[in-house]
């Protein structure tokens, strides 16, 4: 099995499994598990070298802010999912002391949540979960 490579169209080709692209070159097995592994252990494989070659991925602050959006929203479902049923215990008046005091932490914990500035990532101090 001939395993290729594109520039024009990036990634890898099998012969006789893919379409090969027109400037499609020949890799060697031996590179092309070198790439796919180096790929698995986070860096990224540049078509624009010849052969490709790995390179150290470098994360922009575009990356960092999406990731910390990423990040503050799923810490807010999670609270928002945590206060939901104790809100109702409390409204209805059935809420045992723990579940108020539950209740009480989780929502300074969204509070504090809402206060994190995404701008700082990746220097972000993000607030400690009650459940921690």
């Amino acid at each position: 099995m001939k395993t290729f490579y594109s520039q024009s169209v990036p990634g890898f080709y099998v012969e006789g499994i893919s379409n090969l692209p027109e400037d499609a070159k020949e890799i060697s097995e031996t590179l092309w598990q070198q790439l796919l592994e180096g790929q698995s252990a986070g860096k990224i494989i540049d078509f624009t070298s010849k052969p490709p070659a790995l390179s150290e991925y470098v994360r922009t602050p575009e990356d960092y802010m999406t990731e910390a959006t990423a990040q503050k929203t799923a810490l807010r479902l999670e609270a928002d999912n945590k206060i939901a049923p104790l809100d109702d215990a409390i409204a209805l008046g059935i809420a045992t002391d723990e579940e108020r005091a539950s209740y009480d932490k989780w929502r300074k914990y969204r509070v504090l949540l809402n206060r994190v500035d995404i701008s700082a990532a990746p220097d972000i101090t993000w607030p400690i979960s009650p459940v921690q």
